[in-house]
């Protein structure tokens, strides 16, 4: 029988690499907001017109429900942005966006 022998390098690298998976396995940042958009924008629900008012990709926006120059959106994002304030940033940056508000969690949709 061969001895058995330690490698702490080995146990060391699988340490490091469940943190790693510990951290990427946060909760992403979520956040529901009504966006108020201009009346030139044809459909609300498109998702090449979501996706155009967010510059970064790992930010998503799902519709709730509204009609052609309101709607409510569910946005979720890296777990890194407390209340994904980078992402309702961005969002307010876009060209057909009038207003962005913010609804508390527990607030009823309309």
């Amino acid at each position: 029988m061969l001895p058995h022998r330690h490698y702490p390098s080995v146990g060391l690298f699988l340490v490091v690499l469940g943190l790693a998976a510990a951290s990427s396995a946060q909760a992403p940042c979520r956040a529901r907001v009504v966006i108020t958009i201009d009346a030139e924008v044809p459909d609300t629900r498109d998702p090449s017109f979501l996706s155009g008012l967010l510059a970064n990709p790992q930010y998503r926006l799902s519709w709730v429900t509204g009609d052609s120059t309101s709607a409510v959106y569910d946005l979720s994002g890296p777990a890194e942005d407390q209340g994904c304030a980078n992402g309702i940033d961005q969002i307010r940056r876009g060209a057909a966006v009038l207003d962005v508000k913010v609804l508390e969690p527990e607030a009823p949709l309309d």
